[in-house]
């Protein structure tokens, strides 16, 4: 078993394997292998069909990120991941899918409870074939003093159904930023965050490239409850439109019950300009070529903010793949 899973890591990503981190790989939510930084072989895990990644992984925090990889080798096989996080740590963790076979359904819900005075960064990659239709779900609970930083990346699918709800307690600081690019593609994206306790602050960027007709639909809304005082929100949609016919719903939304909230949301949607295209055919330069850059410099802020050499080179080298 564990060779198999081995020669298809090493057939499909070749990298994952030699990466300096805790890895965690998931066989159809009931088969699961670990590999240590320290140990070379895969190791099993007995555990149920929920996982909790805090008892199987207890050193290495700080140094080395928690690589979660999801493969999917059955049509029955689904994925219910429980993470629980303890107090005063800091943590990476990284989260990739793998389809191997054929399947058009990819459904996967993940539970993550953050507790007090914990620093978490996350990365979620969905890089899947054109064919694959992805339910996911996500529930996120952030304790008292407790920071979550997260990156999302839709690049290859068919459609993505992605629903979340967030719970933010008492002086806690939520930041995501996520990027989609759809091409024939459909995307819809629901998002709930709710401040529960004082002094909690949230900031949701989504930025979304159409490169050829697609559908995308966008629905963010952050509840203030009254006991929520002196909190803060922010919601971003950027959208960068090169093919014209595609169709962008875009639907931020803010409730609030306290008076003294600071809120601010708003929505962009930019269409290729004409100035800057001619310019720059007038300097010998390709469309595509053009598409490229314009793409690269939308999403470049974000790329900057990536410390992780695995995850921008691997980023910016599927980008590059789309458009040759």
């Amino acid at each position: 078993m564990v060779k198999r899973i081995n020669f298809f890591l090493k057939k499909i990503y070749k990298k994952i394997l030699n990466i300096k981190s805790n890895k965690i790989i998931i066989l159809g939510n009931r088969k699961i292998l670990y590999q240590n930084i320290n140990i070379n072989k895969l190791i099993s895990i007995k555990s149920k069909k929920k996982i909790f990644l805090n008892k199987n992984i207890k050193n290495n925090y700080n140094k080395f990120p928690i690589h979660l990889i999801l493969i999917k080798e059955k049509k029955k096989d689904y994925f219910n991941i429980n993470i629980s996080i303890k107090k005063n740590t800091y943590i990476n963790i990284i989260e990739e899918y793998i389809n191997i076979s054929n399947n058009k359904y990819f459904n996967c819900i993940l539970n993550l409870s953050i507790k007090k005075k914990t620093y978490l960064n996350y990365f979620r990659l969905i890089n899947l074939k054109d064919k694959t239709i992805l339910n996911y779900k996500n529930n996120i609970i952030l304790h008292s003093y407790s920071k979550l930083k997260k990156k999302n990346f839709f690049i290859n699918f068919k459609k993505i159904f992605f629903f979340s709800t967030i719970k933010l307690k008492k002086k806690t600081n939520l930041n995501i930023n996520n990027i989609s690019t759809i091409k024939r593609n459909f995307l819809k994206y629901k998002i709930n965050i709710l401040h529960c306790s004082n002094n909690a602050k949230s900031y949701l960027k989504h930025n979304n490239i159409s490169i050829e007709k697609g559908i995308i639909n966008f629905n963010a809304w952050t509840k203030i409850f009254k006991k929520s005082f002196n909190s803060k929100t922010n919601i971003i949609n950027n959208n960068l439109n090169i093919y014209k016919k595609s169709i962008i719903n875009s639907s931020p939304k803010i409730g609030i019950w306290n008076k003294n909230v600071k809120c601010k949301h708003s929505v962009k949607i930019n269409n290729f300009n004409k100035e800057i295209i001619f310019y720059l055919l007038t300097r010998n330069i390709n469309l595509n070529k053009i598409k490229k850059i314009l793409i690269l410099n939308f999403i470049k802020k974000i790329l900057k903010k990536i410390k992780k050499k695995y995850i921008y080179n691997k980023i910016y080298y599927i980008y590059n793949k789309i458009f040759k």
